[in-house]
């Protein structure tokens, strides 16, 4: 999997030839992204983006709170 090391990255998950890239503000990080991607010379074949649905957020957070607890 590539390695990211570019501001406002949260999380990078790589399916099969699906690389997701997780942001705090996608705007601002998709060109960074790209440009590191095309350093390490991947090629993008598409690129989507994409706000996080209400879904994505509440998983996340009860995941959180999930692990919180279990410690």
């Amino acid at each position: 999997m590539p390695e990211l090391d570019v501001a406002g990255v949260n999380d990078v998950t790589l399916d099969g030839r699906t690389l997701s890239v997780a942001t705090d503000d996608a705007g601002r990080a998709a060109p960074d992204v790209i440009r590191a991607l095309d350093d390490a010379g991947h090629a993008i074949a598409d690129l989507d983006v994409r706000r996080a649905s209400l879904e994505d957020v509440f998983v996340g957070m009860t995941r959180t709170a999930d692990a919180e607890v279990s410690q």
